[in-house]
């Protein structure tokens, strides 16, 4: 019988939310800079001569197999990885099932594609409608916030990150790149590895009457030992989001938000967004950059818009029914621009 050689280059990996982990890690660029996508700090002092992605929560790669066969039925993709996932998952399980039947697929076999790595900072979900809620006072309240800037030193050299966004399932984004984030137990700090720095920071509120944010290191030791950090970080949002983020954490009306709440950025012709706690809309460029709430009104529908609606947590406390769309708001896309997600 013929026999076909799959050889995919490349590994495929995504986090557990379908996130891709290719080519995101620390690279060198001269003068002792770091170019740093996804921080991941390497065990050694000097980097490997190859640079090669971070290993997935989702992880298809020939490497893993170099000693054994794949196992059968791989587990699939996580639902948002790209289509290439799927057809390769797919193509692997038809030939081991064909193979197995044909009594010629070994006995020794790797582990799944979800068994070969776990995320740094995997916290368990704040309390709320659901795992992905943000919900509840503490550290939870930094979920799905931003623009922040952290400067510091660390590892006795200086650092600055702009563009921090603090977002749902413990991932951050800035101007360098990514990285995770976690509440640290008790109080108002998190944990926070990012553009191969770690930290631990405390929330730091502001006065009624000078509402701002700031982020401070505790000690100067970054969580577990890492490197010694002294860091400090300011949000810089729109007033008005500072008023609604001052306000109690909720969790998302519906399903819909409880989904897309602390996630971004989105990018297209359209622009760029980020969409935030509270229903604050970080949106540049574009036909969407002069919106700043957002709103779900069905499943796949989102409403980009400006000024308060009954959506607002400010109002929602004194009509709670207010919060759930109605057939009527599904219909109006006068007061913005309607955006359908797809996966």
């Amino acid at each position: 019988m013929p026999y076909y050689l799959v050889h995919y280059t490349y590994g495929i990996e995504y986090s557990r939310e379908g996130i891709p982990m290719e080519l995101q890690v620390p690279i060198p660029v001269g003068g002792g800079r770091w170019r740093c996508l996804l921080a991941s700090p390497f065990p050694a002092p000097e980097p490997p001569p190859w640079y090669p992605g971070q290993v997935g929560e989702w992880s298809l790669d020939k490497r893993h197999y170099m000693g054994h066969y794949p196992p059968t039925a791989l587990l699939p993709p996580p639902a948002c990885a790209h289509d290439r996932a799927f057809v390769l998952t797919q193509l692997i399980n038809n030939a081991s099932a064909a193979l197995t039947i044909a009594g010629t697929w070994p006995d020794a076999k790797g582990g799944s594609p979800n068994t070969y790595h776990t995320l740094p900072l995997r916290a368990p979900p704040a309390s709320g409608t659901g795992p992905r809620s943000i919900s509840g006072t503490g550290p939870w309240s930094i979920s799905g916030t931003g623009p922040w800037s952290i400067s510091g030193v660390g590892a006795g050299r200086p650092f600055r990150l702009d563009g921090v966004f603090f977002l749902g399932h413990g991932f951050v984004t800035s101007s360098k790149g990514h990285g995770r984030w976690a509440p640290a137990g008790e109080g108002d700090t998190i944990d926070v590895q990012v553009c191969a720095h770690s930290m631990r920071l405390r929330l730091i509120r502001g006065a009624p009457d000078a509402p701002g944010w700031r982020l401070q290191t505790e000690g100067n030791t970054g969580w577990g030992g890492r490197d010694e950090v002294q860091a400090s970080a300011a949000l810089a949002a729109p007033a008005e989001a500072m008023r609604l983020w001052a306000l109690p954490p909720r969790p998302a009306p519906d399903e819909t938000s409880l989904r897309v709440e602390g996630t971004g950025p989105y990018r297209g012709s359209a622009g760029s967004a980020y969409l935030l706690r509270a229903g604050v809309l970080l949106a540049t460029g574009g036909e969407i950059g002069q919106f700043r709430r957002w709103r779900a009104l069905t499943p796949s529908t989102l409403l980009f818009y400006n000024g308060a609606d009954d959506a607002d947590p400010a109002t929602a406390a004194a009509n709670p029914a207010a919060t759930a769309p109605t057939p009527a708001a599904t219909a109006d896309c006068a007061r913005g621009v309607c955006v359908e997600l797809t996966d």
